[in-house]
């Protein structure tokens, strides 16, 4: 019985810790994509004519509205590779259908997820003086604002990936 315990604490931890290190190197990596975007010299012509589109592939937005693309998927790239109107459909086809499945990954793997960011939570804002969670709470607040109206600026437009033209 202690075995089994054990067991999932460290496939709980485990857990926990690639969450945050995903989380660490997608902020690396947006920041360093920001960086490059805010350089017009950086950008292909087609990235300059492609807005940064983000929301579901349905144009209703909403979602995780900062995901990132692998590169073979910007617009720009599928240009370079003068794909046809075939191809096209099908890798919108092939996106659709991950899109399905993963949506479908995440919520079954949502409720576990949630319980063990809440409890991380608490362990950390246990060890926070209280100055220290005001302002954790106020940083928190700010960056839901953000992403709201991140959120709201990205409403029905079409994902990078979504090899359009």
């Amino acid at each position: 019985m202690e075995a089994l315990r054990r067991t999932r604490l460290q496939a709980t931890g485990l857990l926990a810790i690639t969450f945050t290190v995903g989380a660490l190197v997608g902020a690396a990596v947006e920041r360093a994509v920001k960086a490059r975007a805010s350089d017009p010299s950086s950008l292909s012509q087609s990235a300059q004519r492609e807005p940064d589109r983000r929301g579901d592939r349905d144009g209703r937005g909403g979602g995780r509205g900062d995901r990132r693309v692998p590169i073979f998927l910007e617009p720009q790239v599928l240009d370079e590779l003068k794909i046809t109107v075939d191809q096209r459909t099908r890798i919108e086809s092939i996106l659709k259908s991950r899109d399905e499945q993963t949506k479908l990954l995440f919520e079954a793997m949502k409720p576990r997820m949630d319980v063990v960011m809440d409890s991380t939570r608490r362990e950390i804002r246990a060890l926070l003086t209280q100055e220290q969670r005001d302002k954790l709470d106020a940083i928190i607040k700010e960056r839901h604002q953000r992403r709201e109206q991140d959120k709201q600026r990205h409403e029905g437009k079409p994902r990078s990936d979504s090899a359009r033209k």
